[in-house]
């Protein structure tokens, strides 16, 4: 980094330094031809370097500048070479010494601030070495003055090296700010999205899946009161009973649809480690969850069944099973992965739970079973009356290609 940035080749200060030079320039050479002539050869000399100075500025500077200032190589050509024609300038006419200021803004410009200190050094003898000469001795008052001079370029070197520094390091932490200010939106956004998908499946099973279901069962009472008494009326009966559980059917498809929120923040094994710890603590039960194999990220349809059927067996435990323990495992294999949810309740006749969708909720067994049915996986439920119950969901880890497309959609009968 140049020791003073806003006067290097990408600088707002570009500019000013440019001016600086060539407006410098012709009155330096005034200053010089003004005073008392050494005659043509004298001046036509002192013209032929400032034009060769000028012509050495732009190419390097003008034209070159970026150059210049990320190649030391560069940067040691650039400005030897123009220390050797400023000297010899300054050799012929003390005048010349104005153009030191503007030697002065290059070194800031164009080279990191140890060399910009070393050639503030090499500039100082330049200065004085002519008077010497002239004198025929270094006086004190010229090792003095070229002390003094270099002490405050070093400084002005330094307080703007610190300077620069403190604008970089205050620029990073913007940009950091700006980044986590970001990130932060990008955050609330996604807060948002997951909040209305929430709500969205919690109206559409409050609302729909609850009023598609009482539609099937008034129809199915009507159906039954009816009898064969009318077949016209009976058949549009059935129709309505059709539609309705289609319906309940889509409704039910909607809500299963809609990711989980706890999926969004995680994998599945952390999200089922939340949803046993969420139980653990409002309930007391002692919770938990394993993972086996080695755990991997499954189709987010895969994913959603899985996390769904434990969220709902862990409902089930909490409202009828009156256990003390429940373990819910997932095991990663080659090609299936297996959820298991385990508890030692007072457990229940399988053989009792129902087999048509319509007559529970939406989300209950039955939507769990046309799930994972409808991603070619099995749902078996082991127990019996006090010997616990164990849920047992299998899938395969390669859905087929129809349905990974459809994100898994489950199909209900």
């Amino acid at each position: 980094m140049t020791a003073c940035p806003p006067l290097g080749p990408d600088g707002r200060w570009k500019v000013v330094s440019h001016a600086l030079f060539y407006g410098t320039l012709p009155i330096a050479a005034m200053m010089a031809l003004a005073g008392p002539s050494a005659g043509v050869a004298h001046a036509a000399l002192e013209v032929g370097l400032l034009a060769l100075l000028a012509a050495w500025y732009s190419y390097w500077i003008v034209r070159r500048g970026h150059d210049v200032a990320r190649s030391s190589g560069l940067g040691a050509l650039y400005f030897g070479g123009g220390a050797l024609l400023w000297t010899a300038l300054v050799a012929l006419d003390p005048a010349y010494e104005l153009l030191s200021f503007t030697g002065f803004a290059q070194v800031l410009g164009y080279l990191p601030w140890r060399p910009a200190i070393l050639a503030a050094a090499i500039a100082t003898i330049l200065v004085h070495a002519p008077h010497a000469v002239r004198a025929g001795s270094v006086g004190v008052d010229h090792v003095v003055f070229g002390l003094v001079g270099l002490g405050v370029l070093t400084l002005i070197i330094l307080s703007l090296r610190a300077i620069t520094e403190q604008s970089a390091r205050r620029q990073r932490l913007i940009d950091a700010l700006e980044a986590t200010r970001e990130a932060l939106a990008r955050t609330e956004r996604r807060a948002g999205v997951l909040e209305e998908r929430q709500r969205l499946a919690g109206e559409i099973h409050d609302t729909l899946a609850q009023a598609f279901t009482s539609i099937v069962m008034l129809l199915e009472a009507a159906q039954a009161a009816l009898g064969s008494e009318s077949k016209e009326v009976g058949g549009h009966i059935e129709q309505s009973l059709h539609t309705a559980r289609d319906a309940l059917r889509e409704a039910r498809r909607l809500v299963w649809s809609l990711r989980p929120e706890s999926l969004e923040r995680g994998s599945l094994p952390e999200a089922l480690h939340r949803a046993t710890s969420q139980l653990a603590d409002q309930t007391g039960l002692v919770a938990r969850t394993v993972v086996t194999g080695d755990a991997r990220s499954l189709p987010a349809a895969l994913e959603i069944t899985l996390l769904r059927a434990a969220q709902e067996a862990l409902a089930n435990v909490r409202r009828h099973a009156r256990a003390r323990h429940v373990t819910v495992t997932l095991s990663y294999m080659e090609d299936v992965v297996v959820l298991d949810v385990c508890d030692d309740g007072v457990g229940f006749d399988p053989g009792a739970l129902p087999e048509e969708p319509g007559r529970h909720g939406g989300l209950g067994f039955v939507g769990m079973r046309e799930r994972v049915t409808a991603l070619h996986g099995a749902l078996t439920v082991e127990s019996a009356p006090g010997q616990g119950c164990t849920l047992v969901v299998e899938l395969p880890t390669d859905p087929r290609p129809g349905e990974a497309a459809r994100g898994g959609e489950a199909q209900p009968r």
